[in-house]
Parts: structure tokens; C-alpha cells; sequence
């Protein structure tokens, strides 16, 4: 039983970013990417240098990080990626603490078949991101990966 004060609520606050790119080397260097956000159930690009709201820009550096540790080990692992398709949703209380934190990427393989044990790796090694080594654990976190 959640015991709330008079007028204190409970809010979810639910958030939705995504990221394509395309990629130009054995090493997955970037060619295009173009992150965007859920506003209002439309998507928008999301401009990092141009809106500077805190928590945005948080989810913006975590997804771009972990976009960037996917690429290098698909490369170091032999798999070359045509294209990525990555997505995160998250939710804060009303504290702004994150509660929930989902990360997912397609990777569209231009050359090379993932061995057995390369998803796992390349997860794990996402984990070693600067970004999420410096966050505290949200309690529902998922980061998954695959190879088309």
C-alpha cells in the first residue's frame, strides 16, 4: 500500500528516443545518424546542441553511447553493419528517478554472421559505456541487440 500526503500524486514520467544510421567501413564508421524523440506522439529530431532540457539531454548521451559501443564492438567482433535501427524508452517518478530504462538495436549486416557468443558480448561491453558506468541501476533495465 502506497501511502501518498494530501496532494502529493504519483506521476510517471514516460519517455521515447530512437536513432538510424547508416555506416560506411569495416570499422562501422557513421555516415548519417539521426536521433529522435517522442513529443506529443509525433517524433522529432532531437537537436542535442539547441534543447538543453536536463533529463532529455541525459537520455540523448545514453543512447548515443551506447549507439557508439555497439558499433566499435560489432566491428571489433568482424561484423560489419550497414544500418542500425536503435531505440530506448524510459521512465522517471516523480523525483525524476529512473525507473525504467529499455535499449534495443537492429543492426543490418552488410558483411560477416555473428557467432554464437557475439550478441552477448557486444551487450556486455555496452555496459562498460561512460555514460551508463556513472548511472545508478534503474530497477527495470534491459539492453538487447540483434543482427539482421
Amino acid at each position: 500500500m502506497l501511502n501518498l500526503k494530501q496532494g502529493e500524486y504519483m506521476a510517471t514520467r514516460k519517455f521515447q528516443f530512437r536513432v538510424t544510421g547508416r555506416y560506411e567501413s569495416k570499422k562501422n564508421d557513421v555516415s548519417s545518424l539521426l536521433f529522435e524523440h517522442l513529443v506529443n506522439s509525433e517524433w522529432r529530431e532531437y537537436d542535442s546542441a539547441s534543447y538543453a532540457a536536463g533529463f532529455l539531454v541525459l537520455l540523448y548521451a545514453i543512447l548515443n553511447c551506447q549507439h557508439m559501443y555497439f558499433r566499435v564492438n560489432a566491428a571489433e567482433r568482424g561484423l560489419q553493419l550497414k544500418s542500425v535501427k536503435g531505440t530506448l524508452e524510459a521512465e522517471a517518478n516523480n523525483d525524476w528517478e529512473m525507473q525504467k530504462l529499455h535499449i534495443h538495436f537492429d543492426g543490418q549486416l552488410l558483411n560477416g554472421a555473428p557467432a554464437k557468443d557475439d550478441e552477448a558480448y557486444i551487450v556486455e561491453r555496452m555496459t562498460h559505456c561512460p555514460v551508463s558506468v556513472n548511472l545508478k541501476a534503474a530497477p527495470d533495465t534491459r539492453t538487447t541487440i540483434r543482427f539482421i
